[in-house]
């Protein structure tokens, strides 16, 4: 992560993106003003998952293929996060196969960012979990090595975040007593394809 703020760094002010999967160039053009793409896909920090007692924490880059197959694992071993079968289910109807292959988290994320009016399903399967996103930034970075700065909101302030020279780093959801807590999620689509 830190070579991403180090290529920022030497970016300088000339506008750039960060590709992953790349997936959002298919449903917004990108704008011919950029100069510089940073390749952040093989970047294994934001690749990874940790399940910690009261929450799963997923990096940035996990695509939605992966992340269904994380979310089916968890729930399956550990009824507190059981909810994941929901949001499996509605990523399950999200774009298509090769899509979900190459999407991940972050960039879906980064579209509605970008985009408010982009129907979001990530968005809102997220917020409805009550998930916080993990966002790095490194105000004064230099190749001295200044610590990064990282802040944790919620989905509904993601939307509004400056987020020029930041980064997903993660994304956090929270465990929930089977018990005491239900979490449902409808998909409203003319059809289950794409």
């Amino acid at each position: 992560v830190n070579e991403i703020f180090k290529t920022f760094e030497r970016t300088g002010d000339k506008p750039y993106m960060l590709v992953s999967g790349n997936t959002a160039h298919g449903v917004y053009r990108r704008s011919p003003d950029l100069k510089t793409f940073i390749d952040i896909s093989g970047i294994e920090e934001l690749r990874s998952y940790k399940l910690n007692e009261n929450s799963l924490e997923l990096g940035g880059n996990v695509t939605l293929t992966e992340t269904m197959e994380i979310f089916t694992k968890i729930a399956n071993e550990n009824a507190n996060f059981g909810y994941l079968h929901e949001i499996v289910k509605h990523i399950d109807l999200i774009a298509n196969v090769p899509v979900r292959n190459n999407g991940t988290l972050a960039g879906n994320l980064m579209i509605k960012n970008a985009h408010n009016e982009f129907p979001s399903d990530i968005f809102v399967t997220f917020e409805a979990a009550g998930a916080s996103i993990n966002v790095s930034s490194a105000s004064g970075w230099s190749f001295t090595g200044k610590s990064l700065t990282n802040t944790e909101i919620s989905p509904e302030n993601l939307v509004k975040l400056d987020m020029n020279k930041k980064i997903i780093t993660k994304i956090v959801l929270p465990s929930y007593d089977p018990s005491k807590f239900i979490y449902r999620s409808y998909k409203i689509m003319p059809r289950a394809q794409n």
